[in-house]
This record gives structure tokens, sequence and C-alpha cells, in this order.
């Protein structure tokens, strides 16, 4: 362990590295090879990873999804809260939905089908 400033410099096993950032081995060395994780420190045979440099890593993943959701990312509904919202029946909607055109925007996240708010499809139309 050696100091860096005040804060001790901890080495981390790819095994607790797996772990902090979700990802399996043979995925972090794809990373690696194109330069799109933090280099590790040899070890003797094994390798181990600064531990600030992959936090830092996992607070810039997370700062990224951040920025591209923005704020002003509207609020996407449910059938059950667009028909609330319409005053219609889900069924109705789900029927609107196989149509060519349907009266409904929507969108498809995922396996899941969300609707804007009224308001916020009069500003996005």
């Amino acid at each position: 362990m050696e100091l860096h400033g005040t804060r001790p410099t901890n080495l981390l096993p790819l095994a607790l590295v797996e772990q902090r950032t979700g990802y399996r081995k043979s995925k972090l060395y794809d990373l690696l090879k194109v330069g799109g994780f933090p280099r590790p420190v040899r070890d003797g045979r094994t390798i181990r990873f600064v531990e600030r440099e992959v936090d830092q890593w996992v607070a810039d993943r997370i700062a990224e999804r951040d920025a591209t959701l923005g704020r002003d990312a509207p609020i996407l509904l449910t059938e059950a809260q667009k028909a609330a919202e319409l005053g219609c029946s889900v069924s109705y909607l789900q029927k609107d939905r196989a149509k060519t055109c349907p009266a409904v925007a929507f969108r498809r996240v995922g396996p899941h089908v969300r609707y804007l708010p009224s308001a916020a499809q009069a500003v996005a139309a």
C-alpha cells in the first residue's frame, strides 16, 4: 500500500473489480484492449487495479448516463396511466397500437410500451 497524498492507494484483485463494475473478466479485458478501462498494475503473475481509478471509472459511467437522460426528458406513462389520462380502456390502447397509423403515439422501452403525457405529446408534435 502506497500513500498518495493523505489517502492510501488500494489495489483491488480482479474478482473485486468484477463485483464493483458488474462486468465479467472477458468484458474487462475487452475494455482494456481499446483503452476503455483503467490499466492494471502487475503484482507478480496477477494483476490488480487501483481502487480510486476503478471508482472514478464507475462514477464517469454514471455521469454519462445522467447527461444523456437530461433533466428535460419527459416522464413516460404506462398503458394504465395513459388510459386513465385519456378516459379510455387499456384494451383500446392495445388495439390502437396494432393499427398502421395509431392515434395515440407510443414508444417501446425494451419489452415495455410507454406513452408521453398529453402536455409533452403536444410539445413533441
